[in-house]
């Protein structure tokens, strides 16, 4: 695994509504079910730099299981009757059995008109309907129910910056998750089941978020405390909802810690192998650290670290994009290091790996040259400019092979032109020489017969 700069596991929430609510609030749910298509599981490429590995960062990992569906069983009385001691319809001795059958019948009907009060009478004290379930996605696999209702159709639009308090615990009971978090909804600051939760709830409601592992930390876990494969259930509070956040407003400070938010959490994605999620969480932390034009001022020592992790996350979006293809904009993301950092050389390193992609072996070696001259004892380095070098040498010998094919089929063909020309010159001249003959034996004929 190619690692990135300063990785740091970042949480998050997520909640539900009720079924009388559904229907409103699925038509509002941003669209967050893309999320389901951001887990990718590409192998890892070489560690950089340091001892083959890339100087800077580590990776973490993602997991949870599918939840299960609550439901309640119910068993009935009834009585078998024998069909040869039955007269159109009626039981023999139908005096005892049809008194049995009342009894019990009044006894189910008196059981379910209890159970439908005290199910009323705890909906109207705590606001929670029992095995009230909403199922988000449809597949079973993401599910919300509200433990009490919060104020009506007050759900937080994509973009608004929500605070939510997390409980969160496995299967097992054991807690993973107890904090208060702020994030901005739909920006995949969070996993997908707290984003896709939270958007279904309303201020100050409490709810209940059943999710699978692929909505959480999936097949990899969350070392050491999420398993992989894990089935997480997260007690949420939406307590907060504020208007989407305008960076352009926000001062050096909360620009730099949205933006290290964001990158700490392409950190977490990209550790997971989610490179298409790590890539939109590098982009949007680029936004609010870019200081070009927005005429940030304020403590030199902050300004500077708004600059150091931009650097950071320009190299580290350079690495996911290579990861998923991207080669031309790797090359631009790697451009914008260099700008400002000629000489960092993982900067240097992936613009010379993404040359090598691009078939431009010649400008990716001296790109690679140029970082090795900074980093003569990287094994890595030495790895990818060895390989190239080998590339170059068979496109070498491939040309020239190719030339040569290219010249004897040239030369071929002019001698058979040769041939077919001096072919001709001789055709021509024996055709010639016949009729001189001719001519010759014809004069001498006529001279000979006048004479």
């Amino acid at each position: 695994m190619e690692a990135v700069e300063n990785i740091g596991p970042v949480s998050g929430t997520g909640s539900g509504a009720t079924g009388d609510q559904t229907t409103n609030k699925l038509q509002k749910l941003p669209d967050l079910v893309s999320f389901e298509q951001k887990v990718s599981s590409d192998k890892s490429d070489d560690q950089i730099m340091a001892n083959g590995s890339d100087p800077g960062g580590e990776g973490s990992t993602d997991s949870t299981t599918s939840p299960g569906k609550n439901s309640k069983a119910s068993s009935t009385e009834g009585q078998q009757v024998d069909s040869s001691q039955t007269e159109s319809g009626a039981v023999k001795g139908d005096s005892e059995s049809g008194i049995q059958k009342t009894d019990v019948d009044v006894k189910a009907e008196d059981a379910a008109t209890s159970k439908e009060k005290e199910s009323d009478e705890r909906l109207e004290s705590t606001g929670e309907p029992e095995d009230e379930w909403m199922d988000i996605l449809g597949n079973g696999q993401l599910k919300k129910k509200m433990l009490k209702a919060g104020t009506e159709s007050s759900h937080p639009a994509p973009g608004s910056l929500v605070t939510v308090k997390v409980n969160g615990r496995l299967d097992s009971g054991v807690c993973i998750q107890d904090s208060t978090e702020n994030f901005i909804l739909g920006d995949g600051d969070v996993i997908a089941a707290l984003d896709m939760g939270v958007a279904l709830m309303d201020e100050g409601e409490t709810a209940e978020v059943v999710t699978a592992p692929r909505f959480a930390y999936g097949r990899k876990g969350r070392e050491p405390d999420i398993p992989k494969d894990s089935t997480l259930t997260y007690n949420l509070q939406l307590l907060d909802v504020k208007p989407g956040v305008d960076f352009t407003k926000l001062t050096s400070e909360e620009r730099l810690q949205f933006g290290e938010q964001k990158r700490e959490r392409g950190n977490d994605l990209f550790g997971r192998e989610d490179f298409s999620g790590a890539i939109n969480s590098y982009s949007k932390a680029v936004t609010f650290l870019d200081s070009s034009g927005q005429g940030l001022s304020g403590d030199t020592s902050i300004l500077q670290k708004i600059h150091d992790s931009r650097l950071k996350c320009f190299n580290n979006l350079a690495a996911s994009q290579l990861k998923v293809g991207a080669t031309d904009a790797a090359i631009r993301s790697c451009e914008a290091v260099l700008l400002t950092q000629p000489e960092n050389i993982k900067a240097l390193y992936r613009l010379g790996k993404a040359f090598g992609n691009k078939g431009q072996t010649d400008k990716a070696i001296t790109t690679l040259k140029k970082a090795l001259k900074l980093d003569p004892e990287s094994k890595l380095l030495h790895r990818e400019l060895a390989s190239l070098t080998q590339k170059q040498k068979k496109e070498v010998e491939s040309e020239k092979t190719m030339y040569k094919k290219m010249m004897g089929s040239m030369g071929g063909a002019a001698e058979k032109k040769d041939e077919a020309s001096s072919g001709g010159v001789l055709k021509w001249s024996l055709v010639a020489g016949g009729v001189i003959a001719a001519a010759a034996s014809v004069g001498l004929a006529f001279y000979r017969s006048t004479h």
